[in-house]
């Protein structure tokens, strides 16, 4: 076998291009025509509700979409640190929504602060 017959040309040795998938059609929630006054929760004695902490309205949508309306305990105690800027060390168990809060208070920092120059 010769050397010629171990190369290839360039094009043969190119990785086929990778098909983009076309994006799909925006399932946007329409938010524009909710308002909080379709999220009601009523207060109860030694739990937290969402309302509680003053969240942007895009962000109060979210949380009634999925289903929530009180915080957890560990929620509750990172969320009145974090939404001022404090930081928190918690430890609860899996599925306490540790992460949840975290989420929260990024996202709400992100809604409210105005978008650099």
């Amino acid at each position: 076998m010769s050397e010629s017959d171990n190369t290839q040309a360039p094009a043969q040795n190119r990785r086929p291009k990778r098909r983009r998938r076309k994006p799909r059609k925006s399932q946007s929630r329409n938010t524009s025509g909710w308002s909080l006054k379709q999220f009601q929760v009523e207060p109860v004695a030694g739990r937290w509700r969402f309302h509680d902490f003053d969240l942007p309205n895009p962000l109060m949508r979210a949380i009634q979409a999925e289903g929530f309306e009180y915080c957890t305990p560990i929620q509750a105690e990172a969320l009145m640190h974090t939404l001022l800027g404090g930081d928190v060390v918690g430890k609860a168990q899996t599925g306490t929504g540790k992460t949840a809060a975290f989420l929260i208070s990024m996202l709400a920092y992100f809604l409210e602060e105005e978008a650099p120059d």
